[in-house]
């Protein structure tokens, strides 16, 4: 689920206060090998907005010693990254000097960064080097980073410690997992951009971000109309291992 809050202008609201559903079905399709000699597992997702406007992309992840990696990614209908030309009533979002044609792009840009290059593409791209997701053991206080310069900004995470989390699907021991950036490379964590993973021995569980002070812009306003935050969770519905 989706939702808006603290406009500036607060008349910004009457437009742009939302609140929407959008469902991710995660299947793990096949083990294969990438770069012609990594052995993973081909995880396809299939992500649908409101009931209507549906997307897939492949990931492909494997365990080495220590921890998950992502080693490589597809995204044939994914959307695009490209900027839209601003007429009549059409919106762009802006965001550290980045812009996108919508909030789901801008949140794609935040958990897969490097990804957003091969959007609407067949071709599947390693990552060069692979992205650390989860470092093992997941104890209370460990850190990592997953990614860093010069492929993308840095992205750490930190275990903040163990949580029983209720979902749809149930109820589970989780280890919380704070997401850190520094999107604008100076070396200090950005406090706009917020993300909590939580991770229980079937994976991923809940997963709840913010993003502060996202900019609007249109085609009378190109320079801004005003911003807002933008909140997302998802939460784990249902599992089913085949017979």
């Amino acid at each position: 689920m989706e939702y808006t809050a603290f406009f500036q202008p607060e008349s910004l609201a009457a437009t742009y206060t939302t609140s929407y559903g959008l469902v991710s079905a995660v299947e793990i399709k096949e083990q294969t090998v990438v770069g012609d000699t990594i052995p993973v597992y081909a995880l396809k997702m299939t992500e649908t907005v409101n009931g209507r406007e549906t997307y897939y992309s492949w990931d492909y992840f494997n365990n080495r010693p220590g921890g998950l990696y992502s080693f490589a990614y597809s995204h044939p209908n994914g959307g695009g990254m490209q900027p839209r030309k601003l007429t009549g009533d059409v919106r762009q979002y802006r965001f550290q000097n980045r812009t996108f044609a919508s909030i789901s792009e801008l949140f794609r840009f935040i958990e897969s960064p490097s990804q957003n290059q091969a959007l609407g593409s067949d071709s599947i791209t390693l990552e060069t080097p692979p992205f650390l997701c989860v470092k093992y053991p997941l104890s209370s206080g460990s850190e990592w980073l997953t990614t860093s310069p010069p492929t993308v900004w840095p992205i750490g995470k930190k275990v903040l410690g163990c949580v029983d989390i209720q979902v749809p699907a149930g109820t589970f021991a989780c280890a919380h997992i704070l997401w850190r950036y520094d999107v604008d490379t100076n070396g200090v964590w950005d406090t706009n951009i917020e993300m909590h993973d939580y991770i229980s021995q079937i994976g991923l569980v809940k997963r709840e971000a913010i993003i502060r002070g996202i900019e609007v812009t249109g085609y009378e306003n190109p320079t801004g109309i005003g911003t807002y935050d933008v909140s997302r969770v998802m939460e784990l519905q249902s599992t089913h291992t085949p017979d």
